[in-house]
């Protein structure tokens, strides 16, 4: 709803939208990479302290929020499904 239509339709063109409203699956691929690789470097980042608005955090704190930026961007470009199929694999039960 905060993303004009010109950007709607610039974010699905990047990634490969067709009439048949199938997307380019390395568009895909590409975003399940980022999300992994800030998964990856949230983690062992997190024990060094960062001061952040006067506050001390966690270092971490600095990229574990573009992972829901990605997966916020899997759902609403190529469904719930795919989105729950990135997901799963990296949930602790």
């Amino acid at each position: 709803m905060l993303v004009t239509d010109k950007a709607h339709i610039l974010i699905r063109i990047a990634a490969g939208y067709t009439e048949s409203h199938e997307y380019n699956q390395t568009f895909l691929s590409a975003l399940f990479t980022l999300f992994i690789t800030f998964l990856l470097l949230a983690i062992p980042m997190s024990p060094d302290p960062v001061t952040t608005f006067n506050t001390v955090q966690p270092a971490g704190i600095l990229i574990f929020p573009l992972t829901f930026i990605i997966i916020d961007s899997v759902n609403e470009l190529f469904g719930y499904r795919e989105n729950k199929t990135i997901t799963a694999q990296y949930q602790v039960s």
